[in-house]
């Protein structure tokens, strides 16, 4: 089987990249390639996970071109190929936010709904939570990451709702559930699939946890040390 990983250098691409390169052959998508190499690439994959996206810009253009863009390419170069390639995408539980980013995710997520039901193709959607573990990148997406990076870095922790409750997700249950999806174990029932377990936790909560995790941390680097 080959398969297509756009966006394969970014946090979820890589540790998907980790768990599938020893039983399959996976051709990638990365910033830099062109549309064309897009085209050739979704022509030749039997199984496409569409990593791929802009999740944060200067130029809310970037939003459209990317999120959108990338997806309806891969759509109608299937569509000409009449291939049923199987597609993986996860979007963000911002898909119902009103907002620049929110409106592409939505808007690339109708493109699927709409190709699955003109052609029967298998689509596979998930609107993801706020996912966090090995090489999430601080200061773009998760919050973890970014309080872990600040914390350990002697920064203080910026809580900007210290009610709010946000729904955690780690990487390796995320990988866990799209590595299933290529036996076709998992079968479609509602639009949208989830990914299980998630966790719930207070924001301020979650800042006293990384703080004292990095102090344990740091006490026990300087006890190394000594010894």
């Amino acid at each position: 089987m080959k398969i297509l990983i756009t966006g394969s250098r970014g946090f979820i691409g890589r540790n998907l990249i980790e768990r599938l390169k020893d039983e399959n052959c996976i051709v990638e998508f990365v910033r830099g390639n062109t549309l064309d190499e897009l085209k050739d690439l979704v022509r030749n994959s039997d199984f496409i996970y569409h990593l791929a996206g802009c999740n944060r810009t200067n130029n809310e253009k970037d939003f459209e071109d990317v999120n959108v863009g990338l997806t309806r390419v891969i759509v109608e170069e299937l569509e000409e190929m009449n291939k049923k390639s199987p597609i993986v995408f996860p979007s963000s539980i911002q898909a119902i936010i009103d907002n620049p980013y929110g409106r592409s995710k939505k808007a690339a997520e109708d493109l699927l709904i709409d190709y699955k039901n003109r052609t029967g193709a298998i689509v596979y959607l998930y609107r993801l939570t706020h996912v966090f573990g090995r090489w999430a990148p601080p200061n773009y997406n998760s919050v973890v990451a970014t309080w872990m990076y600040n914390a350990m870095n002697g920064k203080c922790l910026s809580v900007w709702d210290e009610n709010r409750v946000i729904e955690l997700l780690h990487i390796d249950d995320v990988v866990k559930e799209f590595y299933k999806l290529l036996s076709g174990e998992i079968k479609i029932r509602e639009t949208f699939l989830e990914v299980k377990p998630t966790f719930k936790i207070n924001l301020l909560l979650l800042a006293k946890i990384i703080e004292l995790l990095c102090i344990t941390y740091a006490d026990n680097q300087r006890g190394w040390k000594n010894e």
